[in-house]
């Protein structure tokens, strides 16, 4: 196919077939297939995208870099999947579950980021976002569904199914964005990204975050709510002093990070600017920032002052007004 335009790679796309319209059915050779490609120099992804004759790939496997489009776009927020339910009151008596399922953990078809790297560096970090309920769900079983599993998996009221996947998790990131809006019609949609992020849960299934399987961590609805409430309080509120420097996201990232902070108009009428400083203590880039209501966002490209590219490493973001100072890491990865 050519160059892609979005991000400078070739792609290249495969078609096994096992049917001939001119010859009937064909009978696939059971057993070891390989590809062979050649190329000068460079790295090919593969991924199997749609099968019915059944395969797997035997060597080169890497279980990350597995999120599908739409996960993988820059400004969307990707939703992975973990166990939130392992038995219900089934039709057929009593409660019923699968079996083989711990309670918190991380469902085994939540697909891993990150996303893959290519020739322009283009690739969103921080892929997937944040995890949320996804198996099992009971939601309203529709008189239309066809293949319904059996009656295992039908609540013992017949208007509920039971049903895993992304598609059950996605839903209860869409609804909680729904109630920050309601909480705050002001926000946009890094603000709700953010607040998403600060107030997920970490466990011991999660371990530290942000990682490729869990994300930033688990959906906390409440504390969301909470952190988005709290802010707008705090924004109508002039008793209240306010200087917050949330937390980057994506953190690691690769191309360009969002940071976001607060610093309410009431309590600072000093000037104040944000620096990038490096583990040398040297100032790489600043800001000179003003005190506006509600969450100010300033995306960094990993340049220095000059227009540069900066090398990979940590660096400490740091805010000051007057005497106060609120630093934050960040990681960057090329």
């Amino acid at each position: 196919g050519g160059v892609d335009s979005q991000n400078g790679d070739r792609r290249i796309y495969i078609s096994l077939f096992d049917v001939q319209s001119n010859e009937g059915d064909l009978d696939f050779e059971t057993g070891i297939w390989t590809l062979h490609l050649s190329c000068d120099a460079g790295r090919l992804d593969m991924w199997l995208y749609n099968q019915t004759v059944g395969g797997e790939f035997l060597n080169y496997v890497d279980p990350n870099t597995t999120l599908n489009e739409p996960a993988n776009a820059r400004r969307v927020i990707s939703v992975g999947s973990f166990i939130s339910r392992t038995e219900w009151p089934s039709q057929q008596g009593g409660l019923w579950g699968p079996g083989g399922l711990e309670l918190g953990a991380l469902s085994n078809f939540s697909n891993h980021g990150p996303t893959r790297d290519n020739s322009v560096q283009s690739n969103p970090g921080g892929k997937p976002e944040i995890t949320a309920p996804g198996e099992f769900v009971l939601s309203a079983l529709s008189a239309d569904i066809t293949n319904a599993p059996g009656g295992y998996y039908t609540a013992s009221d017949g208007t509920h199914l039971a049903w895993k996947g992304t598609s059950m998790s996605a839903p209860h990131v869409t609804g909680l964005i729904a109630l920050l809006f309601e909480a705050d019609p002001t926000l946009t949609s890094s603000d709700a990204k953010s607040i998403l992020i600060q107030s997920a849960d970490v466990d011991e299934f999660t371990g530290e975050t942000w990682n490729e399987s869990w994300g930033y961590g688990k959906l906390d609805a409440y504390d969301a709510l909470d952190l988005a409430t709290s802010v707008s309080e705090r924004e109508n509120n002039p008793q209240i002093s306010d200087f917050t420097l949330n937390p980057a996201f994506p953190n690691p990232f690769n191309g360009t990070t969002c940071i976001q902070y607060v610093l309410n108009p009431y309590s600072f009428a000093t000037p104040a600017r944000l620096e990038l400083v490096n583990t040398r203590g040297q100032r790489v880039r600043f800001w000179k920032l003003d005190a506006k209501s509600g969450v100010q966002t300033i995306l960094w490209d990993a340049r220095d002052q000059s227009g540069q590219p900066v090398p990979s490493g940590v660096y400490l973001a740091v805010i000051t007004a007057g005497s106060l100072l609120n630093s934050q890491k960040i990681l960057y990865l090329k």
